[in-house]
């Protein structure tokens, strides 16, 4: 039994440089490699996923307002702009899947509706981050306050279209 044991504990570091290289390689593998593939077939389950996508930018916008609120710093206030940006483009990087042509199951009028509107609303996304990015040059050369807070509006209700027409389609 010893022998056993012996030869069992043996055969174990020898596979041990394996398994080490087999987790090196997943841990140096870019995080996208990891996620479903984008090209596979569309189920419920990832259309939730990037409805969740759209509800993680939308709460980054929570207490939205396109000046400095009372006692921040204009350092406060510009971190703020820069993470309202950074959520629009981090939901447009994953909503990217979305553009390409999706194989439907459902095609009735109503749904397909749904996923014409999801695709021009998630089209007008870069365009609604570069208007704010405009926009907050503006603000910070003294330009006019009211544009920066209509363009990150306008962005929220973009993100908010968005994700009103995934809950309402179907794979």
């Amino acid at each position: 039994m010893a022998i056993n044991s012996a030869l069992i504990i043996r055969k174990l570091f020898r596979l041990a440089p394996l398994a080490h290289a087999v987790l090196c390689a997943l841990l140096a593998a870019p995080l996208s490699a990891l996620e479903p593939s984008p090209t596979g077939p569309l189920t419920q389950n990832r259309i939730n996923e990037f409805a969740a996508s759209c509800q993680t930018c939308q709460m980054a916008f929570s207490g939205l307002k396109g000046t400095p609120k009372p006692g921040e710093t204009p350092p406060q206030f510009a971190a703020r702009v820069e993470s309202y940006v950074s959520a629009l483009d981090k939901l447009a990087r994953q909503l990217q899947p979305l553009k390409k042509p999706l194989s439907i199951h459902n095609a009735q009028l109503e749904n397909m509706t749904q996923w014409k509107k999801v695709t021009v609303e998630i089209s007008h996304l870069p365009t609604a981050t570069s208007d704010i990015r405009a926009a907050w040059h503006v603000y910070k050369l003294g330009g006019d306050q009211h544009q920066l807070g209509s363009k990150l509006m306008t962005a929220l209700l973009l993100v908010q279209s968005v994700l009103n027409a995934l809950r309402d389609a179907r794979p």
